[in-house]
Order: structure tokens, then C-alpha cells, then sequence
């Protein structure tokens, strides 16, 4: 039985009788529902033919041969940790500052937001990567006997810049004065011209002019250094040596601990000086 049945004629004059004591306001047709449309028949799919061995196929890159660890020396890991990832070292050995966060009143927020008449959209640092904290704390923990907090500010500083100790290339025997002085133009290098310095901290010497009147003066000198001593170039190989003894450790202790970074045994070159020899 049918829902829909046709309205009679005393029933339509108690419907009109109706809405004129309560008027009814009609929706514009913009807000109606649409009349639901007939469903259509699925068109038939006819089948594509093969592809031929002869024409060229596209494969696609799949990520599931890729996932895995990283495979990296130590050198590369200390510098994606500190250069890519921006690592930090804190020696904050007894936690005073552990908990320290640089706070900003929401009162003050709230009022420079109104000047604004929006929120501002942006801002702010992420966290490094899990492996980088944990290259970054095991930096920090270098015992004393492969340089302690020095050498780890040394490792660090020298993985951001994707550099090694400076172990004496190019360093010769030289006599350099200790300061310099400009004394004019050059105009035709455009450059100043500078002369080394002198003082008055010489021996003194005394004699008499031609008048027989006695004279004193300090004799001036120029203050020298030394430059590539012997003592100075063993100092940074022993310095190389040890930066090299202290990624060692990093790379023993590290073998393990990280979760998406393979280590391998390289290591920079042990004595590079002997290559030159």
C-alpha cells in the first residue's frame, strides 16, 4: 500500500483554513535537495589490450627497498648529528638546568596577537633526530683520557664544519715580527703598506759627540717569534692523535646503540703527515 494518498476536498479546506491563521514561509529552491537522479547503469569497460615486450615499461621507485639502517663511518655520523641535525652539547653534569625553559607571559602573547589581529602562523625549533641526541650525549661523556670536555668541544666544532685538526701542513721555519705598522699607500696595488714594529728595549748605548757632551740611548729592536718549530708541529699531530683516539672510542661505544645508523670501521687517516714524507 502506497504511502502517498490523494488529499479530498474537506481535507484540503482544513489545510487552507490553516495556513491562512499560520503562514508558511517557502525555502528558495537554492536550499532544497535535489531530486535524486535514476542510477545509471555501469557502462561497460572494455578490456585493454596487453602491453607488447616491446614497448617500454616504468618502474616505479619502492620505498621497502630502501628502509633500513644508514651505513656510516663515525666521521659522517658526527657530522650529520652536529651539522645537519644541529646537535648540541651541554655539560650540565648535575642537572641545574634541566628543567629551564625561556618563558613568555600568554598575557603579553595574547595583546601582541590583537595588535596583530591574527596568530602569527610558524616559528619555533624541532628537536634533533633520536641518533643525534644520542651521538651528541655520548660526545659529552668523553673520559679525560681521550681529552674529556675539551676535546668534545673540539669534535663537535670540527663535525660542523666538516673539517679535521689542523696536524702542521704547510707549517715551515720562519722568523715573523710581532707587529706591524702602516707607514703609506701603494697607490699603484692599492694596498697600505706596513713595516714591522720596533721598540726602544734594546742594549743601551752610550758615547760622546763631537762636542765631548755624553750621550744615552736604548737601542731599538723588532720583536720576532718562531713559527713551525719543531715543538709546535708536535704539539697539533698530538693533538691530531687524539682527536683520532677520541673518534675511536665514539665508534666502539656507539657500535649498537643507535637505531637507524650502521657504523662501519672506517676511519680518517690515522698519520696523514707520513703521506708527505
Amino acid at each position: 500500500m502506497s504511502i502517498h494518498q490523494p488529499i479530498n476536498d474537506p481535507d484540503r479546506a482544513l489545510i487552507d483554513a490553516y495556513l491562512e491563521k499560520h503562514p508558511v514561509t517557502v525555502c528558495p529552491s537554492q536550499f532544497r535537495q535535489p531530486a535524486r537522479k535514476g542510477r545509471r547503469r555501469a557502462a561497460a569497460v572494455e578490456p585493454q589490450p596487453e602491453a607488447t615486450t616491446d614497448a617500454p615499461r616504468i618502474r616505479t621507485t619502492d620505498r621497502s627497498d630502501q628502509a633500513g639502517p644508514r651505513v656510516m663511518s663515525i666521521q659522517q655520523a658526527l657530522e650529520w648529528a652536529f651539522l645537519t641535525e644541529k646537535a648540541q652539547i651541554d655539560f650540565d653534569q648535575y642537572g641545574a638546568h634541566e628543567f629551564d625553559r625561556v618563558g613568555v607571559d600568554p598575557l603579553w602573547r595574547g595583546m601582541q596577537m590583537a595588535i596583530l589581529g591574527t596568530a602569527v602562523d610558524g616559528g619555533g625549533t624541532s628537536d634533533p633526530a633520536a641518533d643525534a641526541q644520542i651521538i651528541a650525549s655520548y660526545v659529552e661523556a668523553l673520559p679525560e683520557s681521550c681529552g674529556g670536555r675539551r676535546m668534545a668541544t673540539q669534535v663537535a666544532e670540527l663535525a660542523r664544519l666538516r673539517s679535521v685538526p689542523d696536524w702542521g701542513q704547510g707549517e715551515r721555519l720562519a722568523i715573523v715580527p710581532c707587529g706591524w705598522e702602516p707607514c703609506g699607500w701603494d697607490p699603484e696595488k692599492r694596498a697600505a703598506i706596513f713595516t714591522a714594529t720596533t721598540e726602544n728595549t734594546g742594549s743601551i748605548w752610550e758615547w760622546r759627540d763631537k762636542y765631548r757632551k755624553r750621550r744615552v740611548k736604548a737601542g731599538e729592536v723588532c720583536p720576532v717569534s718562531y713559527t713551525g718549530t719543531a715543538r709546535m708541529i708536535r704539539a697539533k699531530r698530538e693533538n691530531y692523535l687524539q682527536w683520532w683516539g677520541a673518534l675511536l672510542h665514539l665508534a666502539a661505544s656507539l657500535r649498537g646503540c643507535l637505531h637507524g645508523i650502521e657504523l662501519t670501521d672506517v676511519m680518517p687517516v690515522m698519520t696523514p703527515w707520513r703521506a708527505e714524507e
